[in-house]
């Protein structure tokens, strides 16, 4: 594998992170008060006559129809399917939110007070996911109809959005248990997949279960570095694959991918185990427990996937020898 493709894994991975830092520091009030000002404007605008309450309408409508825009792009290079339903429901969902800013009164909650900020924040988050879920739903297609043509960049574009989600994740979740240590000192509540049932106060410092946490997490990472480089190398069997699928060249690339496979998933449940009996060995000084119950699931389903199928285009060559002596 080529040394800059490499380094951009690394990079994905490292922003990932970053972004996941930032996240876990946003201040929601912050971000959603620029939005209600917004839905004020509009609300003055439209009580200032019946050519303000047009305008402030024609705003709404306009917001609303920017995921839209993706609609008319993708009539004009190709075919509409009902995953581009996705961006409709984006600006379903914009108009909704755009409404309830300029009428705040009608969002309710059974706590009583104004909720508007809190409502925003929801609300527009729930019109991000949609359009990621549109968003990789669209790759996918990409990815099955070889619309983007070079197998070798697709497999390397989805390589670098799985270092970026899954290397974000496991930052947010430690920035999340870090805070949940130097909040109060105390085990978190509750049964979870990371965690104990528990709440005691405990003494000493925190600093040893931070520098734990840290630990754990960075080495919990490297089958999800590894698995990133997996997927760049599928991406380069596909491409041997469609154009010399009985070459020796693309055999060893098979063999290759199968034996990386193998090993990333081995290192993953290996990595998981070590990490539990770790903390059970130093359960004592802890103030906080990383303990998963399940395994890292998303590393050993790719890991698998990518076994398989680099054990089937291995065995094209043999099938084709077969083929080519029975002629």
């Amino acid at each position: 594998m080529k040394d800059k493709r490499c380094g951009w894994m690394f990079f994905a991975a490292a922003v990932g992170g970053i972004f996941a830092t930032l996240i876990q520091n946003i201040n929601i009030e912050g971000l959603s008060v620029p939005f209600v000002w917004l839905g004020e404007g509009l609300r003055a605008l439209s009580l200032g006559g019946v050519g303000g309450n047009i305008v402030a309408w024609a705003v709404v409508l306009l917001l609303s129809a920017i995921p839209l825009v993706g609609v008319v792009v993708v009539h004009r290079h190709g075919t509409v399917t009902w995953v581009e339903g996705l961006l409709a429901l984006a600006s379903v969902q914009s108009i909704t939110l755009l409404y309830l800013m300029v009428n705040p009164t009608q969002i309710t909650h059974p706590i009583g007070f104004d909720v508007s900020v809190m409502y925003v924040f929801v609300a527009g988050s729930a019109i991000v996911s949609t359009l990621i879920g549109y968003g990789l739903l669209k790759g996918i297609q990409h990815l099955v109809h070889f619309k983007l043509g070079n197998p070798s960049r697709l497999f390397f574009g989805f390589g670098l959005i799985f270092l970026f989600l899954v290397t974000g994740i496991e930052v947010f979740n430690l920035m999340a248990e870090l805070d949940a240590v130097r909040a109060g000192n105390v085990m978190p509540e509750g049964m979870m997949f990371s965690g104990v049932l528990a709440g005691a106060k405990m003494s000493g410092g925190t600093k040893f279960t931070e520098s734990l946490l840290i630990v754990l997490t960075a080495v919990e990472l490297i089958p999800t570095l590894a698995t990133g480089l997996l997927i760049v190398m599928a991406g380069d069997l596909f491409a041997a694959i469609g154009n010399a699928p009985f070459e020796e060249e693309t055999v060893a690339q098979a063999q290759e991918l199968a034996k990386g496979s193998w090993a990333v998933a081995v290192v993953a449940v290996v990595l998981g185990i070590g990490t539990n009996l770790v903390q059970v060995m130093l359960f004592s000084r802890l103030h906080s427990l990383h303990i998963l119950i399940n395994v890292p699931l998303m590393t050993l389903v790719v890991a698998g996937l990518l076994l398989v199928m680099s054990e089937y285009a291995g065995r094209g060559k043999v099938i084709q020898e077969e083929i080519n002596s029975i002629i």
